[in-house]
């Protein structure tokens, strides 16, 4: 799969007394109301007036914990690496979308690519540039022990990373974000098609693409080289995220 990209967590127990009895009372009131209730009140929490048994009840917020869903989504492990000059290195995927957050201090060419598998020819680009750099780029790869190719010829430091999130977790929109260099934004909740409005001073690429939690391909809404301001719509459904690439100072609004 070639899909290179050029940057972008007492119970309280109720007892009912016995009610008192006044007056003359007849034979069953008499022995079922204090007989049974006498018998039994004593195991099982008290009686009612007629005699019957009354259960134990604990205090509301004692069970709160156990109806309480868990509404966090499970974060796979960062992984951290760092470095001077090229190395290979073995990451860990679960699977769907990863972000490569990458810093790098040199004077030529820095790029980061992962393979998936012995089969794969060309690998997924993350980050490609030239000189110093620091940003984050997005996409989605396939799960197992993978190669991450790393070129530089400074020292650099990569986090890789795989964010999940409910639909809790996730921002509505509307949204408005902006930067100087390649980054991620989100989780935000999408619903159907959305207007986007973007802008980048840069010289070279400016490319936005939301990207879901797992699947094949991402959503692209903007795909520009140099100055750009403008709107396009796009369509995307549930939790995303927001992979920004660009060289300049940047805008981005989704509603």
């Amino acid at each position: 799969m070639n899909r290179r990209k050029l940057l972008l967590t007492s119970g309280v127990t109720l007892t009912t007394a016995l009610a008192g009895c006044s007056g003359d009372t007849d034979e069953n009131g008499d022995v079922n109301g204090n007989a049974n209730g006498n018998e039994n009140g004593d195991e099982n929490g008290g009686t009612n007036g007629d005699g019957t048994d009354t259960e134990n009840e604990s205090d509301p917020d004692e069970n709160d914990g156990d109806d309480e869903v868990d509404e966090t989504a499970n974060q796979p492990e960062t992984q951290t690496f760092e470095g001077s000059g090229a190395t290979v290195e073995e990451v860990e995927i679960e699977g769907g979308l990863t972000v490569v957050d990458a810093e790098h201090t040199g004077e030529s060419n820095f790029q980061v690519r992962i393979y998936e598998g012995d089969d794969d020819e060309y690998g997924t680009g993350f980050v490609n540039a030239i000189g110093n750099y620091e940003g984050a780029s997005a996409d989605l790869i396939e799960g197992g022990t993978q190669t991450m190719d790393v070129e530089a010829d400074g020292s650099w430091r990569l986090e890789v990373r795989q964010p999940r999130a409910t639909e809790t977790e996730a921002d509505n929109l509307p949204q408005s974000f902006s930067g100087n260099t390649p980054d991620i934004v989100g989780p935000i909740a999408f619903n159907g098609r959305h207007t986007a409005y973007g802008e980048h001073d840069g010289e070279s690429n400016f490319q936005v693409r939301v990207y879901p939690e797992d699947g094949m391909f991402g959503e692209g809404v903007f795909n520009e080289i140099g100055e750009y301001e403008g709107e396009t719509t796009f369509s995307h459904d549930g939790v995303g995220w927001v992979d920004v690439e660009a060289d300049g100072n940047w805008t981005v609004e989704m509603e």
